[in-house]
Parts: C-alpha cells; structure tokens; sequence
C-alpha cells in the first residue's frame, strides 16, 4: 500500500490535469485548484526549509563548531526578517527596502566573483588539444573581447561586417542559436519521457522507492 498509494495519486493528478486542457479546455477549473494546492505546499515546505535551517545550524551554534558565529548570524536574520515580514506583509515598504537593499548587491557581489572563477575555470577546459577545443575556444575569446571596449578599437562596429560586435551577434544569434534550440529539443524530450514514465507508474524514485 505504501508503494501504490502515490503512484496512484500521481497518476491521477496527471490524468485530470491532462484531460481537462487538452480535452476539455477547463484549464481555469481543475489546473487552478491544483496550482492552489502546489502554492500551499509551497508555503509548507518553506516552513519546513526553516524548520530543518534551525535543527541544523541550532546544532552548530550549540557546539561551537567551526564558524558557528555565521550560523547565529544566519538564524536571527531569517527569523527576524520572517517576523516582521508574517507582522506587516509583504507590501510593506520598509520590509521592502530591506529585501531591496541587501539582496540585489549582494547578488551582484556574488556574480562577480564567480565571473573569475568561471575566466579559471574557462582557462582550464578550453585548451586547443583537437580542433573543436580550438574553435571553441577562439569563438569564446571573440565573444569575450567583442563585450568589452577594446573590442570596438581593435575592429569597430562601422567596419565590414559590423567589426567585432557584428560577428559576435552572428555567432551568437546562429551556431549558438541552433544548438541551444537542439539542447532544448532533446531536454524537452526526455523530460516529456521521464513524465509518462511517472504517468504510468514505471518511475519511482521521485517518490523514494527503487
């Protein structure tokens, strides 16, 4: 019972929610109750998330372990900030301003830094050992340089061909285009595999089980 029972509410979910937009053309019926339904265990499993944050990083800060100060740190912010938030809303404008001005700089510092890992990481992996490392690499170094502005000096965007930037958009806009399209035709398509699999039962290990 413990295999089947949600291998058949899987099954079903899908079914309904299946028949009713492609068939029935209800999607704002059965599809919408469902939606209310994911957006409620959403909000389960945030609690949840914060539950488990607290077991584990509660653990830390009570041993004293290795930095155990970030994780106090880490604690009194996301209660406190999930206080003020549940007490004034999300409309808010300094609960708002909050999110507003820590987040997005540092996102920003974030990504920043991990442009230099990537340039080490790009170092690493584009070494022109066969042909196809050559020319992925000598495509990565155009695009790179045809971003910044020495490449408008070195061949500017008024000369054949549009310069730098006019081949840049071209390998961009056409050879990456058609592979990317190739890559999200292939994803789609296991995904939509890896889906009826589920439908029909024959995957499980989304559910723990084999």
């Amino acid at each position: 019972m413990r295999r089947n029972v949600p291998v058949i509410l899987t099954t079903v979910t899908a079914v309904i929610v299946f028949f009713s937009i492609v068939l029935f053309k209800t999607a704002d019926v059965w599809p919408g109750r469902f939606d209310r339904m994911q957006q409620f265990m959403a909000a389960v499993m945030m609690f949840m998330g914060m539950a488990n944050m607290t077991r584990v990083h509660g653990n830390v800060v009570l041993k004293k372990d290795r930095n155990w100060i970030f994780s106090a740190w880490l604690l009194l912010v996301m209660y406190v900030y999930a206080i003020f938030g549940m007490s004034v809303g999300n409309t808010n404008d300094t609960y708002r301003w909050f999110y507003n001005a820590f987040i997005p700089p540092v996102n920003a510092t974030m990504y920043s830094m991990v442009a230099f890992y990537l340039t080490s990481a790009s170092y690493k992996a584009f070494r022109a050992r066969t042909v196809d490392a050559a020319l992925m690499m000598a495509c990565a170094v155009w695009v790179m340089i045809s971003n910044v502005p020495i490449g408008d000096k070195l061949w500017g965007s008024e000369s054949w061909l549009g310069g730098m930037a006019g081949v840049r958009d071209w390998i961009v806009s056409i050879p990456n285009s058609a592979v990317s399209r190739g890559i999200s035709v292939g994803s789609t398509l296991g995904a939509f595999a890896t889906q009826l699999r589920i439908l029909l039962g024959l995957e499980r290990r989304h559910l723990g089980q084999g």
